[in-house]
């Protein structure tokens, strides 16, 4: 069990909240808190009583209306870029997801698995587990079963908050592991055979996906949209549509090249310049 810690304390002292809650805030929200939780509680006790504005990372606020939770609240849900990278990103995913409507783990993983799919995988074994801590922070909870005894998750004010704050910072830079991609451009050392059934599978499997989009797009564009959020998923599939025909048509035309790259010099070195950057 995790103890309190004396930013924890300061915290507490400062917001006037019990020990257990303010323990359990600052545990829900994450390493940035602890960070935040002592200059916060110090800088408004000795400040506040002055009549002079408070500022406390980059937030002012003024002595006749101070409310602390909510000033620690907006600083640590303007979410740093180490807090971003310490944290799963599934939950944004699963609160998004329940913040258009109630799922299981269930629908998620299949929602993800369809709608998604050319852009973000989740996999049973990181779903289950992230519904359990957002439910332990208080930003989502049980609201029922579905078939089969699933139990039926909704969202909370609380997790709309996290949401939200989540969307509004900048996203982290697009990263990309294409294995077969990265066989391709060793493909010097391989078979001529190996390398062209390699091209062959990556087109057919980017053939089969556009496949299964197209038919998705059109049941999306044939069916009711409760949710009013059709179109957004419209324009994802759209990217996922591009994104596997340029694959496919890369591949295809790797085919029908009669080039070959050559094994590298022995003797090849990487040199690279000051900064860093391959010259």
């Amino acid at each position: 069990m995790r103890t309190s810690s004396s930013g924890d304390r300061a915290f507490a002292s400062a917001t006037k909240l019990t020990p257990e809650t303010a323990s359990g805030f600052v545990s829900s929200c994450g390493a940035l808190a602890q960070d935040a939780a002592s200059s916060v509680a110090a800088s408004t006790v000795t400040k506040a009583s002055s009549g002079r504005p408070v500022r406390i990372k980059h937030f002012i606020i003024h002595s006749s209306d101070i409310r602390v939770i909510d000033l620690l609240t907006e600083a640590l849900y303007n979410i740093s870029n180490r807090y971003m990278q310490d944290t799963s990103r599934t939950r944004f995913l699963i609160l998004g997801l329940l913040a258009e409507g109630p799922c299981s783990g269930y629908d998620i993983r299949r929602i993800t698995g369809v709608r998604f799919r050319f852009f973000w995988s989740e996999s049973y074994g990181q779903i289950y587990p992230c519904l359990k801590r957002l439910e332990a922070a208080g930003l989502i909870e049980r609201i029922g079963t579905a078939l089969r005894a699933k139990v039926l998750w909704g969202i909370t004010e609380s997790g709309r908050r996290e949401l939200i704050a989540w969307l509004i910072v900048e996203a982290q830079p697009e990263t990309a592991r294409i294995e077969s991609i990265l066989k391709y451009y060793f493909s010097w050392a391989m078979p001529e055979q190996a390398a062209k059934r390699l091209l062959e599978s990556f087109r057919d499997r980017q053939a089969l996906n556009l496949s299964e989009l197209e038919a998705f797009r059109r049941e999306l564009r044939s069916i009711p949209d409760p949710h009013g959020n059709h179109d957004l998923a419209l324009d994802t599939i759209e990217l996922g549509i591009a994104t596997y025909t340029a694959w496919r048509d890369w591949a295809m035309e790797r085919l029908t090249s009669s080039s070959r790259a050559k094994p590298p010099d022995a003797s090849h070195t990487h040199p690279v310049n000051e900064g860093g950057v391959e010259s």
